[in-house]
């Protein structure tokens, strides 16, 4: 599918459900800015089977595999965190300009709001 359709967002999502470590993270930090930057509001419900998995409190799933997908609930909170100093630093994301669109800050920190409310975290701005 990869070489037929190269710019379909299933086959760059899917990989991400298989991968692990830093080859996961190389993947998944690409699969995001590519996705900031073409503003998919969609982008946190494409990975929310990652987060399912993660905090999936029943006996369908293996500790093992619970403990993999917290591995990278884990990464993609980071990542998602280091695009967002960055952006807040001035600097631009990688690959990209100081240009950027300013709604990808929106993106991401909505895709952060998500993430800390499936992570069961409540932020307060006040």
């Amino acid at each position: 599918m990869a070489c037929e359709f190269p710019k379909a967002l299933a086959v760059q999502r899917i990989p991400l459900d298989f991968l692990e470590g830093s080859i996961f993270q190389s993947h998944a930090s690409r699969f995001l800015l590519m996705a900031l930057r073409k503003g998919i509001p969609s982008l946190f419900s494409s990975l929310k089977p990652i987060y399912k998995i993660a905090f999936d409190k029943s006996e369908q799933v293996s500790s093992e595999i619970r403990e993999q997908s917290m591995g990278k609930v884990k990464i993609l909170g980071e990542i998602m965190d280091s695009f967002r100093n960055t952006l807040y630093k001035g600097e631009p994301l990688p690959g990209g300009t100081v240009d950027e669109a300013p709604t990808i800050l929106l993106w991401i920190l909505y895709f952060i709001a998500q993430h800390l409310d499936m992570c069961g975290e409540r932020v307060s701005i006040f």
